[in-house]
């Protein structure tokens, strides 16, 4: 049933600019259920749990596994209903705007990866590290103040394009 008031939120979901159409499924994603609280923008990797026998999204990245940012909140009745919430991965060719983010200076082509905590968020990319993508559109940060009216004034958000890199050659 629709509800007659909308849920404030911290920050912002994500916004695909570019490479998803989510009525035509062709792109690389993938279902899993959450392991924990997850929310839309998180970066996130597929884990084995042995014990059910099945894979499931744990925040933030691992090294030669491919990232994945969560489209759903891992509490939206759509996930709670089939148990399994949707994440694009960042080996796919899309355009993402998320809130999760280190507080950096972010300028046009700076390659990203992830921070090394379980936050889920992106930060700049260091030598050696995997890269997700690289900044787009936006030479710093924009401000979502007043545009949408469900999100505190200040929040901001990135806008990058995926292109997943690791660092570790494959074993021969």
């Amino acid at each position: 049933m629709p509800r007659s008031d909308y849920i404030r939120r911290a920050k912002p979901r994500v916004e695909v600019l570019r490479g998803w159409d989510p009525n035509e499924p062709t792109v690389f994603m993938q279902t899993a259920r959450a392991s924990e609280t997850i929310l839309s923008g998180q970066l996130v990797h597929l884990a084995w749990d042995a014990t059910d026998s099945v894979y499931e999204w744990v925040l933030g990245g691992l090294a030669n596994k491919v990232p994945y940012i969560a489209i759903q909140d891992d509490q939206d009745e759509d996930v709670l209903e089939c148990g399994k919430m949707t994440g694009l991965s960042c080996a796919g060719q899309f355009e993402i705007e998320t809130a999760y983010f280190d507080d950096e200076s972010y300028a046009v082509d700076t390659p990203l990866g992830w921070d090394a905590g379980t936050s889920g968020n992106v930060c700049i990319a260091t030598s050696g590290e995997d890269i997700i993508g690289w900044v787009t559109r936006n030479n710093g940060r924009k401000s979502l103040n007043k545009v949408n009216s469900n999100v505190p004034s200040g929040s901001e958000v990135i806008s990058f394009q995926t292109a997943w890199q690791a660092v570790a050659a494959l074993p021969s």
